[in-house]
């Protein structure tokens, strides 16, 4: 018998079996990729505690579909179907796989009954904030993230603010009552999933900055230290916010080194981005009032 729980991740082609598997480690549970012509004495000599049957470019209805050995229904084996996988299991256990009529391809629109976690209710646009990042001199102030936030939210859109594990105090803050404080819950996938439901972001200069770009999602971002010529998000949708007039800009620096009295306010320290005002950023942004 084996010395530790396993499941495996039967294979029908799908680009994502790779994600499966590895979610189930992540969980602390073994997990094993086997194609789908694995025979049920031979996934009985593995004793899986568990079968996840994973999606496929195939269609069921297809005369060369896939199908797994029908005696592994019979092994008592907890079985899990994902897309073409539940599919299957509908199919080969007697039910009846209907056609919708459309394709399941590309966006599909969602109603959310009750909003939770990641799912955020209501009809407005929804903008994602990202105040987070590594560097102290690319960051704009945390209070200036909270009151674009709770602006945004009065003037009718949804907002929610991402970050990771480490910022969750950062994005709380932000947050408020306002908007959905999705600090620490999403991981790399989940993050690109998020950021392209955005209808726009804004986000400090940072690597979910330029997610956002690559899936497409218009963004707003703010620049100091960097130089956007260099670094900035590519794309004609993403705007930059910054104050170029200052002699210092860009330093290329991640901590502000300046000290005492700035050009232009009073403290020199970060004056790159404390020179962007909320007023400055709600501008750029168009809602229905």
């Amino acid at each position: 018998m084996s010395p530790f729980d396993t499941v495996l991740v039967v294979d029908f082609g799908a680009q994502y079996s790779q994600l499966i598997a590895r979610r189930v480690r992540e969980v602390q549970v073994y997990s094993e990729i086997v194609p789908w012509s694995i025979t049920a004495d031979e996934l009985r000599e593995r004793r899986p505690v568990g079968i996840i049957l994973s999606g496929g470019p195939a269609s069921v209805y297809a005369e060369v579909a896939p199908r797994i050995d029908p005696a592994i229904y019979d092994l008592g084996v907890p079985i899990l179907g994902i897309c073409y996988g539940a599919q299957l299991l509908c199919l080969q256990l007697g039910g009846e796989v209907a056609r919708t009529g459309s394709g399941e391809y590309g966006r599909t629109a969602v109603s959310v009954a009750s909003p939770s976690g990641l799912l955020v209710g209501g009809d407005g646009p929804l903008i994602g904030l990202f105040p987070g990042g590594n560097a102290p001199a690319r960051r704009w102030a945390p209070a200036s993230f909270a009151t674009l936030a709770a602006r945004l939210a009065g003037r009718g859109a949804r907002v929610v603010v991402f970050g990771g594990p480490a910022e969750r105090a950062l994005t709380a803050h932000v947050a408020g009552h306002a908007a959905t404080d999705l600090g620490g819950q999403t991981d790399l996938p989940l993050l690109a999933a998020g950021l392209a439901a955005c209808d726009l972001v804004v986000s400090n200069d940072s690597g979910p900055l330029h997610m956002a770009a690559a899936v497409g999602t218009p963004t707003i971002s703010f620049w100091g230290a960097g130089d956007p010529r260099i670094t900035g998000p590519l794309g004609p949708a993403q705007r930059l916010v910054r104050h170029a007039e200052l002699p210092c800009v860009p330093c290329a620096k991640n901590v502000c080194p300046r000290k005492g009295r700035g050009t232009t306010l009073p403290d020199a320290h970060n004056e790159c981005l404390a020179l962007i005002t909320v007023d400055e950023v709600d501008a750029l942004i168009p809602l229905a009032s």
